[in-house]
């Protein structure tokens, strides 16, 4: 083990000096940041979020301060809705792409064409809503609360600092902002007729659904085939009155999975409402003692949310030393800058379970999959082993015993390991 630490430090040491000469403005200033941070202050482990909406029946947390967020023009969104909540129409300066982490939905929004869509969502489930998209969420489990975790996209927001929600209903509803008087005259309707159509939901954002109302509500089916909708599929077109189905992390392929964890992300998939974003999402599952190998990502920061189990995070430098070595725990938010080597342990008593948001400067189409250090799909491995030899400073045999030791791929055990991480 001793070995293949000290190789991999010699291989990023080696990286940094082969990049010292280039310009680095902004990276400077992070580099700085993260070195002179204090345990329990790092920039890379960002704070709880903070309530925008709150009722009885749920509540909207979002997260938009943290630096390194602002800096991407991105900020966390949590929704929490209760069994046959709505969260009523609406629509954000921001788009949003989420995940279902439980319980089941149904969206419904108006698209560009100006077309009523609606779309079933369940545990697992990645979907997006664009910026200025008129949309409500109803929760449909009878029993279970509904949970969407998600990131917003604030590049064309009024604020990068916090989001803007635009509710036509409800306390505090948009046409409140308008006279009286002009809203009477354009909706043809009295005065006192106005005052009363606003004032009959005094409830803000989250109501309760009656036995009732939610069987009507959820007695629209989502929109049916027609031929229409099958020529437009064939030419690969949108089809018209349909709603784009959504990507599920749980039940689709997954990227990877062997006997110590899984992971599987958006990336490389043709996902419909991922399509112009610059968002993607995945997840990752590490059984007991598991390690994800050392990685970075060439095209995007990653968001990470502790979902489930304990574990750890350690993130290196690009000079070699250590930028993070946290404890994870459940709700535990971290960000791995874009290029930044990383790795992620499961307790060996607990499996570890999180999401990752990726984020990209622009559209990359989120194809390319994370680039590992160790492991059978190193891409050490694709290097020829006279290049590695002379760069390690090491006989040919030697670095490639070490660089073969690991059998396994991507996501290792750790279970046999006595050395503390």
């Amino acid at each position: 083990m001793s070995c293949l630490c000290l190789l991999l430090v010699a291989f990023v040491i080696l990286c940094d000096h082969c990049h010292g000469g280039s310009g680095r403005s902004s990276e400077d200033h992070l580099l700085q940041r993260i070195s002179s941070s204090k345990e329990g202050s790092s920039p890379l482990i960002l704070e709880e979020p903070t309530q925008l909406v709150k009722t009885q029946w749920g509540e909207i947390r979002v997260l938009l301060s943290s630096p390194l967020l602002r800096k991407h023009n991105v900020g966390l969104g949590f929704i929490t809705l209760r069994p046959r909540a709505l969260l009523l129409p609406h629509y954000l300066d921001a788009s949003f792409v989420f995940l279902v982490q439980q319980g089941s939905a149904r969206i419904g929004w108006v698209d560009q064409q100006g077309e009523l869509l609606r779309q079933d969502l369940s545990t697992g489930d990645v979907y997006a809503v664009a910026a200025g998209s008129l949309f409500y969420l109803l929760s449909t489990h009878e029993d279970e609360e509904l949970e969407i975790y998600g990131l917003y996209d604030t590049s064309e927001a009024i604020d990068i600092e916090s989001i803007k929600p635009f509710f036509i209903a409800g306390k505090s509803n948009l046409f409140s902002g308008f006279g009286t008087r002009l809203v009477s005259a354009a909706f043809k309707v009295s005065e006192e007729g106005v005052a009363e159509f606003l004032s009959q939901q005094p409830s803000k954002a989250i109501i309760p659904t009656s036995v009732d109302a939610f069987a009507q509500l959820t007695s629209h089916l989502p929109e049916a085939w027609s031929w229409k909708n099958v020529a437009s599929f064939l030419l690969n077109k949108k089809m018209h009155g349909r709603a784009p189905r959504p990507l599920s992390l749980t039940s689709s392929k997954r990227s990877f999975a062997n006997q110590n964890g899984c992971f599987a992300s958006t990336g490389g998939k043709k996902l419909p409402v991922l399509r112009k974003s610059r968002l993607g999402v995945s997840f990752v599952n590490l059984k007991n003692g598991a390690l994800l190998a050392p990685h970075w990502n060439p095209q995007a920061m990653v968001v990470g949310v502790v979902t489930n189990g304990t574990g750890r995070i350690q993130i290196a430098h690009p000079n070699g030393t250590n930028a993070l070595n946290r404890r994870l725990e459940e709700g535990t938010i971290f960000v791995v800058p874009r290029y930044f080597p990383n790795c992620e342990l499961s307790s060996r008593d607990a499996p570890l379970k999180f999401l990752g948001f990726t984020v990209s400067d622009e559209y990359h189409g989120h194809g390319q999959l994370p680039q590992f250090l160790i492991g059978k799909s190193s891409v050490l491995d694709k290097l020829d082993m006279e290049t590695l030899a002379l760069s390690f400073n090491m006989p040919e045999e030697l670095v490639a015993s070490v660089l073969g030791a690991q059998q396994d791929e991507n996501i290792f055990s750790l279970l046999e390991s006595e050395s503390d991480m």
